[in-house]
């Protein structure tokens, strides 16, 4: 049975030489990178049973041995300088630089990947792995449409046609196409029936389509399966990650933070654990700890972003001081990443949104031409708001709750949106099932929306 490799989120996408984070944690377990096939796979015996969680302790022991994707690269690196015509090298080069960009945030490691991925196909035009790689090259930088169509363009070998119908899928998740998405990831797992990175991907479906629940039970169960894999540390801790999300969303912050600690065992790096565990602590109202998670994160640089979450909570509580300086961070940052990495477009929305409303919209307006799954709507309709251009806003705030994604971002710009164009009940309803969700999603707009709501009664 062939295994997929997890899909990555943005809470995946990092620094290095490139702005640093890993999620995407506005879009849920948002941005699916498109996949690679690293091998076969079984379900062995001795899994975990349905009433326990698998070790993470013997989930690293399964990973031990393999090399730091720093050393992937560098001895990759030195077989494509002795053979700089070997397509086999460059694409496992490509790969490597992918596990790179991945696990230590370097976008610009991404770009590096695409260039390997069309060096070689420049020698085979023909070559699957290459194809692969470059699909999913090209969507870690957000160009879903240019993937699908390397996708839907070529021919692959008939062994490859699970990945290739889960590449697909994911391509088409991120464009909005939810339902493409799901008939695809169905069409693997009746091939593959119980293949963990096939339900890691229906449990976000089950997410965005409002289901939290059966996210938590699906992203339980690819856990499960996976357990007794050799999979990197990175890898493994990944599962961990998407299941303490699902159980964050979930109003579950206790078990979220178990579990993130699981995942932090297994890969401490691991960008996504790191920052979602910041965002659960501002859930409980624990914002020293919160901005401390966030401190470790930007040491040395750091997405936009994040600053701008450290310059709230230091808002919070009262820092002046402190909040003005990452202020000034945040734009900094902010102003390097704005032109050089799409893939940062919509969490620059958010920053920018509390700082320069007119360039959040430019920015929301290029994302949204890329894709329109309901973070784009999201982002677009917010923009629109802040810019004083609410009764177009009200179109996108709609449309991003067009799922019934249960997500207190989401319905706090909705209710925003929709008081500010008097439509009082239909605000007193977004903004009650915002709070509700989690009154302390966010350090600056959890007070909002509950000062906006009794504003309305």
């Amino acid at each position: 049975m062939t295994t997929l490799t997890p899909p990555k989120s943005h809470a995946n996408d990092t620094n290095h030489v490139g702005p640093r984070r890993y999620v995407p944690l506005a879009a849920g377990i948002a941005t699916a990178a498109l996949v690679i096939i690293v091998g076969s796979l079984w379900f062995r015996d001795g899994a975990p049973t349905a009433a326990s969680l698998p070790s993470p302790q013997i989930m690293l022991a399964n990973g031990f041995g393999k090399a730091p994707a720093d050393e992937l690269v560098s001895y990759w690196e030195s077989r494509a300088i002795a053979t700089p015509r070997d397509v086999v090298v460059l694409t496992q080069l490509g790969q490597a630089q992918m596990t790179f960009a991945s696990e230590v945030g370097d976008l610009a490691y991404y770009e590096l990947a695409e260039q390997s991925f069309r060096k070689a196909l420049e020698y085979n035009a023909s070559s699957d792995g290459a194809l692969l790689g470059l699909a999913g090259a090209v969507s870690a930088r957000h160009g879903f449409n240019e993937a699908q169509a390397l996708l839907d363009d070529h021919t692959f070998k008939a062994s490859l046609k699970e990945t290739v119908l889960t590449s697909r899928g994911d391509a088409a998740l991120e464009l909005g196409d939810i339902q493409q998405a799901q008939s695809l990831y169905a069409q693997v797992g009746a091939m593959t029936p119980g293949e963990p990175a096939i339900n890691s991907r229906i449990a976000r479906v089950a997410y965005l389509q409002g289901d939290t629940e059966r996210a938590v039970e699906l992203a339980t169960s690819a856990l499960r399966s996976v357990s007794t894999l050799d999979l990197r540390p990175a890898d493994a801790a990944f599962y961990w990650f998407q299941l303490a999300n699902y159980q964050w969303r979930s109003g579950d912050t206790t078990a979220s933070l178990a579990n993130l600690d699981n995942a932090l065992s297994i890969f401490p790096g691991h960008l996504g654990s790191l920052e979602l565990y910041g965002h659960v602590l501002v859930s409980e109202g624990r914002y020293e700890e919160a901005i401390s998670s966030f401190e470790a994160l930007v040491v040395g640089g750091g997405a936009a972003d994040l600053h701008g979450e450290l310059e709230k909570l230091y808002t919070a509580t009262g820092q002046a001081e402190a909040a003005a300086e990452q202020n000034a961070l945040g734009l900094a940052a902010a102003a390097e990443q704005v032109d050089s990495f799409v893939a940062e477009r919509r969490h620059l929305v958010d920053f920018y949104g509390s700082h320069d409303p007119v360039v959040a919209l430019e920015l929301a307006r290029l994302d949204f031409a890329d894709r329109q799954d309901i973070y784009s709507h999201d982002a677009l309709g917010w923009a629109l708001h802040l810019n004083g251009l609410s009764g177009e806003a009200a179109i996108h705030a709609d449309a991003a709750l067009a799922l019934g994604t249960q997500e207190a971002k989401l319905h706090y710009h909705a209710g925003m949106v929709a008081l500010a164009n008097g439509e009082t009940e239909l605000a007193k309803l977004r903004l009650a099932t915002a709070l509700e969700i989690d009154e302390n999603f966010d350090v600056a707009h959890g007070p909002a929306a509950t000062t906006a709501l009794a504003s309305i009664e």
